[in-house]
């Protein structure tokens, strides 16, 4: 298992290296995390935690990660329609394949604009991984039926 790094001050270390945290998840689980963790402390307000939803086959949406989950408010639930998530008070970001929606990336509004680029950034770079992470899967799905 990979260490994890989290960056607390990114003016120590220059603005893209939270970024290369991502690229060393070797999990679905540890990209959660990581990218919750890098997205909270990169933002000013932190009046609710970040969430992560997976988008299921069924069009609801699957709460997998939320940092800090002590922080979490009642209208997050485990379980919630799109609809649901979309007029919440958070600003949200659309994890996107080729085809199909994976999942909502949900933060608190920032008020600093440079923050916003990089957070599309931070975004972009989560679902390159999440694509990897899931070739992975079925790469090696395939190799244990054959």
């Amino acid at each position: 298992m990979s260490k994890i790094f989290y960056l607390h001050n990114r003016r120590l270390v220059g603005q893209h290296s939270q970024s290369f945290l991502l690229l060393s998840a070797s999990s679905h689980a540890e990209l959660y995390e990581q990218l919750a963790k890098t997205l909270y402390y990169m933002l000013v307000e932190k009046s609710s935690p970040v969430v992560i939803y997976q988008r299921l086959p069924t069009d609801e949406l699957h709460l997998v990660y939320a940092f800090p989950f002590e922080n979490m408010p009642e209208p997050h639930s485990r379980m919630c329609s799109t609809a649901e998530f979309s007029s919440s008070s958070l600003n949200y970001h659309v994890l996107k394949d080729k085809h199909e929606v994976l999942g909502y990336v949900g933060y608190p509004p920032s008020t600093c604009a440079g923050v916003a680029r990089e957070i599309e950034a931070l975004i972009d770079i989560a679902t390159h991984q999440w694509r990897l992470l899931n070739a992975q899967q079925m790469a090696s799905s395939r190799q244990g039926e054959q």
